[in-house]
């Protein structure tokens, strides 16, 4: 793979573990994926903008929302 050994891929895995801490390196793996996905599409022509993660987790909260609320009537009824 481009000529890298094992050697190479765990000293840039551990770059960015202190670079990113193990905490975000997940959301950062998450949004270069998004952006990858982005670029392929765009380079495919299709150009709807695809969502993001904070539009995910913005959607799950608004649905949380309303399923809490409908449960709030629900037991007041």
């Amino acid at each position: 793979m481009f000529g890298l050994g094992t050697t190479e891929l765990l000293i840039i895995a551990f770059i960015l573990v202190l670079l990113f801490g193990l905490g975000k390196l997940p959301h950062a793996a998450k949004q270069l994926g998004l952006g990858v996905k982005s670029f392929q599409d765009s380079v495919r022509g299709n150009d709807e903008e695809p969502a993001t993660l904070e539009d995910k987790s913005a959607d799950r909260v608004t649905r949380e929302a309303a399923v809490s609320h409908e449960e709030r009537v629900d037991t007041k009824a």
